[in-house]
């Protein structure tokens, strides 16, 4: 989970696997916002384009509020854990939230020689939402110490397995990309500012709805 006060801004391609929402059975894209504007809590926004039902352009658009909660952070014995949300509020009177899931997840970081792994496990209720997304996820992360901007990510996220990888450029810029079902590519650019002093973070799983969709 991003650190109290980090900014963060990105787009994604992302192939009709990903999205997990049979409205969304084609290749799509989606574009964020989000902001850590608590010690323990991180607020985002997105946007998915989706076909327009009369000319099959992707004109127009969805919107979606993601909302996360560390109710403990990690210590020397235990991981952290996160409750979040996606899709959590709507102004349609239709209740058109296509993405709506809730879930717990657990994440422990080990440092070895400098070599950094974070190992993520969680759980989505969706019988309790009404969700596509239901079941365990996980995933694991890698840092070589030679190269810390660069982290080799694997993960199952309750559907398919999941290979990718991310590379830090500048400090700021994050250039993802994965296979989803190890068949079809998704990937993305994403843009962060983090609070004056601190380090750069590693970028490790912790929900089934990551950025990326």
């Amino acid at each position: 989970m991003p650190l109290d006060g980090t900014f963060t801004a990105g787009a994604n391609y992302l192939p009709d696997n990903v999205t997990h929402q049979p409205k969304f059975n084609y290749n799509t894209f989606n574009y964020y916002v989000g902001m850590a504007f608590l010690p323990f809590m991180e607020l985002s926004f997105r946007m998915i384009l989706f076909r327009d039902p009369d000319n099959g352009s992707l004109r127009n658009q969805d919107r979606s509020l993601a909302l996360r909660v560390r109710v403990l952070n990690e210590r020397k014995f235990l991981p952290s854990v996160v409750i979040g949300g996606n899709d959590v509020y709507t102004t349609s009177s239709s209740g058109n939230q296509y993405f709506r899931s809730l879930y717990i997840a657990c994440t422990k970081t080990f440092s070895i020689d400098g070599y950094l792994t974070g190992v993520s496990l969680g759980y989505a209720p969706g019988n309790l939402t009404n969700s596509n997304i239901y079941g365990l996820f996980g995933g694991i992360s890698f840092s070589p110490a030679f190269f810390r901007s660069f982290t080799i990510i694997a993960d199952y996220d309750t559907k398919y397995l999941d290979a990718g990888a991310s590379l830090l450029l500048f400090r700021h810029f994050y250039l993802y990309g994965f296979a989803s079902d190890l068949k079809q590519f998704a990937g993305g650019i994403a843009f962060k500012l983090y609070p004056k002093g601190t380090r750069t973070e590693a970028s490790f799983l912790s929900s089934p709805h990551s950025d990326t969709d």
